[in-house]
């Protein structure tokens, strides 16, 4: 996420971001505190948890608050081969946030998962950064 503030870009209009990397989040990667902040600090409570066993997974979700609204960060490492189906179980999860008309955001997406995306869940709107 070089080069872009997060914290300017994400508005109460938000509700969540999909985040594609290739690194595991304990690997730290660029744009984790920005989105540890939109998170009030969650991903570095999760990542400093020693009571974990493991921190490598390939997806995570992760459930906070922003502007009085649930705020979800999906995120998916992108070696993996199902990168669609995963961010796909992410969004069906946030469905039940009830929301409609609200943006999510998302990082590293491929132009063919954002435009299934777009498709299969038509209540919101995909804006890539």
């Amino acid at each position: 996420m070089k080069g872009i503030d997060l914290l300017k870009v994400i508005g109460p209009e938000a509700i969540g971001l999909i985040w594609i990397t290739q690194d595991y989040l304990i690997n730290v990667p660029e744009g984790l505190l920005q989105i540890d902040y939109l998170l009030d600090g969650q991903l570095i409570d999760y990542l400093n948890n020693k009571d974990k066993v493991n921190r490598d997974y390939k997806k995570n979700l992760f459930i906070g608050e922003q502007f009085g609204n649930p705020f979800f960060l999906g995120h998916v490492r992108e070696e993996n081969n199902s990168v669609a189906s995963d961010v796909f179980e992410i969004l069906d999860v946030t469905k039940s946030f009830h929301l409609k008309d609200k943006i999510i955001f998302t990082y590293g997406l491929e132009k063919d998962i954002l435009n299934r995306c777009n498709q299969k869940y038509s209540d919101y709107t995909f804006k890539s950064i």
